[in-house]
């Protein structure tokens, strides 16, 4: 018998994706079924009609268990692109589950098909194109759709991986950028002439009679040469760094070397050592020893040291090492013996040759350790300790040499009469003015924040007030979780310091919490106003994901960084750019450049214009562009 398809009286031709859809469908088992409906139901049925009706069905059966149920058959109803009115569908529903257990079978479906729909309905619904699983056929601008949506997925992934694997260079330069665009106002200083201040100008040189400035004319209102203005800056920029280095070294020398607080963090220590000896963790102290020299031949062979009144070798162990004549004959300058055995065949200690037969060896018996294999206690840094401070500060000092190398190169190609971002292009004019309006009044903010910190615990009587004040300041350029961090810094100091009184302890809480609290949730608004633009849940996922891409550079630089990715997906002609700029607009009629104009002369005091840079062009209005919808 041949297949039901094959059946049908007059074979209709099938094209190419209808006889694809064909094999692909002619495995499911409803084909291998035989129905006689016109015994059963009295309906006479074609054949073709038949094996329409099982396409459709094995359509909507994707599992091939030959039941349908309710929400299957209302999908596919969607599927095949007929939409029945609500009332329709549950009389279709109702006369296909005739015994309500919500199961629906070939049999019944096609009964309730024949009963409402006629032939050439039926017919026209089968030929529908469908893909694989129950879905349905793409169309060709779908298929290039997909295409398109999947190369920037690709893209996407590799643009981070090359975030991250270039990292080591990709985070110090935009460190650098960033920095320059903080010194270039400084710089401004040294070389703008005239000043711009509060919307006038001051010390403006004279110029000849073609309006040219001299040199002469330059230096006589204080304007200085190129060159010399980024040296000024760098120095003003170290001496500044230094002078807080030298504070805040000089307040922790003071905290550590305190003997009161010497013996807090010992009995810490302590504490914690008998926290985890009752919790099962066996901790076992390195012994004291009392290096004793036993030769003196330079080669560290004999050096060890005493143990429990007991010698104990030392340094480079002689495991195999016996006492020549010579050798034993030889005196120290003490007196000792030159060499001397001091081990026997069990490890036992302090035998002698004659003791050990004749001058035995040594055993594998680790002998140059104390109890168990701990070194001995021992005063200062091991070369070990040593090595990983230079580790953990030599990666900082990298990072901080890189970034400056990049300042200079910066520095030296800014011209003060141009645009940090050369040409002509409007987005790159916009992310300009962006980062320079953020740059300029988050460091503002983040000062004033770090000096009444810093104030706060002074006359608290917090010790490292000024460097809580500076890790305030650092901190509050990370949005969210930068000033909560920073709002808990003086606990390790608070716990510590008996002298503190209740009150003091907190205030050095409370105090730096409710200056964050005011500068994040009110002095910050007001400020930037509506000039950033963005939702708090778009900055807080910037914050994760450039803080899992860069670290703490990262985390610090995220409210920019998103800025940046904001204006750029203005300027795309994408859909799925529009749609990320949707999520992340909290207001999206509102254009950014006006409010950040407004916003910076509200925090200069009414003044004309902010610094150069910001008269970037406004951002496009999304009424007018082409974007593709």
């Amino acid at each position: 018998m041949g297949e039901p398809w094959e059946n049908v009286d007059e074979p209709v031709p099938l094209s190419f994706p209808a006889k694809k859809r064909m094999k692909a469908l002619q495995k499911h088992p409803v084909f291998a079924d035989e129905c006689d409906f016109k015994t059963k139901y009295g309906l006479d049925i074609s054949d073709e009609m038949v094996v329409q009706l099982k396409t459709i069905f094995a359509v909507g059966n994707v599992d091939e268990s030959g039941i349908i149920g309710r929400r299957q058959f209302t999908d596919l109803m969607s599927l095949i692109g007929m939409d029945p009115e609500e009332e329709e569908l549950e009389a279709m529903l109702v006369a296909m589950d005739e015994n309500g257990d919500g199961q629906i079978e070939f049999e019944e479906f096609a009964v309730a098909m024949c009963n409402t729909y006629d032939a050439d309905l039926i017919s026209e619904v089968a030929d529908v194109p469908v893909g694989s699983m129950g879905t349905r056929a793409w169309a060709r601008g779908e298929i290039l759709w997909s295409c398109n949506s999947n190369l920037i997925v690709c893209c996407t992934g590799i643009f981070t991986a090359v975030l991250v694997y270039f990292q080591f260079i990709l985070v110090p330069l935009t460190l650098a950028y960033f920095m320059t665009f903080l010194l270039v106002p400084l710089m401004n200083v040294f070389e703008q002439r005239p000043l711009l201040v509060r919307g006038k100008s001051c010390c403006e040189p004279k110029k000849d009679e073609e309006g040219n400035v001299s040199a002469a004319a330059g230096l006589a209102v204080g304007k200085m040469p190129h060159g010399i203005a980024v040296i000024g800056t760098l120095a003003v920029f170290f001496g500044v760094l230094i002078s807080l280095v030298y504070i805040v070294g000089t307040e922790m020398t003071a905290f550590l070397d305190d003997p009161i607080i010497q013996d807090n963090l010992d009995q810490l220590q302590q504490d914690y050592d008998d926290w985890l000896n009752n919790s099962g963790v066996l901790l076992i102290s390195a012994p004291i020893c009392e290096h004793h020299s036993l030769r003196n031949d330079g080669y560290g062979i004999g050096q060890g040291y005493i143990l429990n009144d007991q010698v104990v070798w030392a340094g480079s162990c002689p495991i195999s090492h016996k006492c020549t004549p010579e050798e034993a004959a030889t005196d120290n300058l003490d007196g000792t013996k030159w060499c001397e055995n001091v081990a026997g065949p069990a490890g036992e200690v302090g035998m002698t040759s004659d003791e050990m037969g004749g001058g035995a060896t040594m055993t594998d018996y680790n002998l140059c350790k104390g109890l168990k294999g701990i070194d001995c206690a021992h005063d200062g840094y091991t070369a070990e300790d040593i090595g990983g401070f230079a580790g953990l500060f030599g990666g900082f000092f990298n990072m901080f040499a890189m970034v400056m190398l990049f300042v200079i190169y910066l520095m030296m190609e800014k011209n003060p009469d141009e645009a940090m971002f050369k040409g002509d292009n409007q987005c790159m004019g916009e992310i300009e003015g962006m980062i320079d309006h953020y740059i300029s009044l988050k460091t503002m903010l983040s000062f004033v924040t770090g000096i009444i910190v810093a104030i706060m615990l002074m006359a608290l009587s917090i010790k490292l007030a000024v460097l809580f004040g500076i890790c305030s300041f650092v901190l509050n350029y990370i949005p969210n979780v930068g000033s909560i961090i920073a709002m808990f810094l003086p606990l390790p100091v608070v716990l510590l310091d008996p002298a503190l009184e209740g009150w003091q302890k907190a205030g050095a809480f409370i105090g730096p919490g409710l200056v964050q609290g005011y500068v994040g949730n009110v002095l910050e608004p007001s400020v930037f106003g509506a000039s950033l633009n963005m939702t708090p849940l778009s900055i807080l996922s910037a914050l994760v994901m450039w803080g899992s891409v860069w670290g703490l550079p990262g985390a610090v630089l995220s409210v920019p960084m998103l800025g940046i990715q904001k204006i750029s997906m203005n300027y795309t002609n994408h859909p799925f750019a529009k749609y990320c700029l949707m999520l992340i607009r909290e207001d999206p009629t509102l254009d950014e450049a006006d409010a950040r104009d407004e916003s910076m002369a509200g925090a200069l005091g009414g003044s004309d214009g902010a610094s150069e840079g910001e008269d970037a062009p406004a951002e496009k209005s999304d009424d007018g562009d082409d974007s593709a919808e």
